[in-house]
């Protein structure tokens, strides 16, 4: 039924298979668009569809029915029976606790049953069911205490998790977040107390992100060890160097000629290992700050500290430090 809704909507449906639509800006009372009595559809699933035509879509216990302002303009059997239904993110599926055999995933634009996930129910009962994993695995209840989790593509039964010992878990859904999904379950019981489980996964981008980060520590630190033997060359031949001052790294050498100097006048080791440092840094940006020293310990006094830090793309920052010696 298109209800003419803008963003902030809500739909409902009671007992007396009736379908309200109502529209609310915080700002008052809730605005009612339509009410409209179905009567021969049992309503269990109600999706907004959020294509041009803002049609809203009704999951009956027998049939499904889509309409405008009330009017149903189209009716789509997707089996005997829908316990449950649940819409993709991309709104091209659905899936369905068809209540015979388990679940199923039918295609959202002619209701055709593209796959079946078997669990073999004992009863009858209407179930949950809802996508996970980022719209990759099937997550449905059951009526002997369990969550089944399946491969969505392959239809395969990846997991059961066991939330009681027996009765209905009639009640999940799932959530996705950027470092971990989560599934929750809850228990369909009259004569006990309501439980709730709650499992959790973490991404697989987030564990690979930690499996790398020895590595990228044990990286850090032999970088660390490089540019302080660079440091300690230069301050081993403070009559070969004389003052500098430089934008970037990237630019070292034109930096160089502006203060007619040339590499060719530093001694090899010290140009070599100096050449080294700049290809690896090329085009990274840097801040200089600069901070007189006054050294005894040599014949000539350091002139200044420069000091870089380099801008990552994650906008962490790695100090590091270039000694420059100078008359």
């Amino acid at each position: 039924m298109r209800s003419y809704w803008e963003r902030h909507s809500n739909c409902e449906w009671d007992a007396r298979q009736t379908i309200q639509v109502w529209a609310f800006d915080f700002k008052g009372p809730l605005i009612p668009i339509f009410s409209v009595e179905l009567a021969t559809t049992i309503p269990r699933t109600i999706n907004f569809n959020r294509t041009a035509s803002r049609n809203i879509l009704v999951f009956g216990m027998y049939d499904g029915e889509m309409g405008t302002d009330g009017a149903v303009i189209a009716t789509n059997n997707a089996g005997p029976l829908i316990g449950h239904a649940s819409v993709d993110a991309g709104q091209t599926l659905f899936l369905m606790d068809n209540v015979m055999n388990g679940f199923s995933l039918h295609r959202l634009d002619d209701a055709v049953c593209i796959r079946t996930y078997n669990t073999n129910p004992v009863k009858t009962f209407p179930k949950q069911v809802v996508f996970g994993g980022k719209a990759t695995l099937v997550v449905g209840g059951s009526d002997t205490g369990v969550i089944y989790v399946f491969d969505k593509n392959e239809g395969t039964l990846k997991q059961v998790l066991q939330h009681a010992d027996t009765g209905r878990v009639q009640t999940v859904t799932t959530y996705d977040g950027i470092h971990r999904s989560l599934i929750f379950g809850a228990t369909s019981v009259n004569d006990a107390e309501p439980t709730i489980s709650i499992w959790c996964r973490k991404q697989d981008s987030v564990a690979k992100s930690a499996d790398n980060r020895p590595l990228s520590a044990l990286k850090s630190f032999v970088r660390g060890i490089v540019q302080l033997v660079i440091a300690m060359g230069m301050i081993a031949c403070p009559r070969a160097i004389q003052t500098l001052s430089l934008a970037s790294l990237g630019n070292v050498w034109q930096e160089y000629s502006k203060f007619r100097d040339r590499p060719q006048d530093l001694p090899d080791d010290v140009r070599l290992l100096l050449e080294k440092y700049i290809e690896d840094r090329r085009g990274r940006v840097l801040e200089r700050a600069q901070s007189p020293v006054d050294n005894g310990n040599h014949d000539e006094p350091v002139k200044s500290i420069i000091l870089g830090r380099e801008k990552l793309r994650d906008d962490s920052k790695d100090v590091h430090a270039v000694i420059l010696l100078g008359s």
